[in-house]
C-alpha cells in the first residue's frame, strides 16, 4: 500500500480543531471526506500534531495509505479540488516508505501556526475569483 506524506496550510477558523469531533467540522474530518471523494478509499490521516478550535496552521504533516499507487502530484491536486470550499491546501506531497510516520518522523518545528489565513489558500481563492469574474474569451 503506497505511504503519501502530505505538507498542509489552512485557515482554523471554521473548525473545531484537527481532530475528527462530533461537535462540527474538523480538519481532519474535511480532508479523510475529501480522500474518499477523490479515490472512493475510506482512510484515517494521521496528523505530526494537532490544532485547536480556530487556530490556523503553516506546514503541517500528515501522512495516508492508498490502496493504488497514484502519482504524488495527483493526490494533492484532487484533493485541493475536493477540499473546496475549505479553506484547506495541500501544498506538497510527495511518496514515502511504509516506514515514513507523520508524527514521529516530521522534523521538529516543522508547523508554524498563523494568526492569518493562510497564504496559499488565500492565493487559490484570489485566483477563482478572477477565473469567475473573466469572461471566457475563446472564439
Amino acid at each position: 500500500m503506497p505511504r503519501y506524506r502530505l505538507t498542509l496550510e489552512y485557515d482554523g477558523g471554521p473548525f473545531v480543531g484537527w481532530q475528527r469531533q462530533d461537535n462540527g467540522p474538523s480538519v481532519q474530518a474535511a480532508i479523510e471526506a475529501a480522500i474518499q471523494r477523490f479515490s472512493g478509499e475510506t482512510v484515517t490521516v494521521v496528523a505530526a500534531g494537532r490544532t485547536d478550535a480556530g487556530v490556523h496552521a503553516r506546514g503541517q504533516v500528515i501522512h495516508l495509505d492508498l490502496g493504488r499507487d497514484w502519482d504524488p502530484f495527483r493526490v494533492s491536486e484532487a484533493l485541493n479540488h475536493h477540499l473546496k470550499p475549505d479553506p484547506i491546501a495541500v501544498i506538497e506531497a510527495q511518496r514515502v516508505g511504509e516506514d515514513f510516520h507523520a508524527r514521529f518522523s516530521a522534523r521538529a518545528g516543522g508547523a508554524r501556526r498563523r494568526t492569518g489565513l493562510a497564504r496559499h489558500v488565500a492565493a487559490r481563492r484570489r485566483r477563482d475569483a478572477r477565473r469567475r469574474a473573466t469572461p471566457d474569451r475563446q472564439a
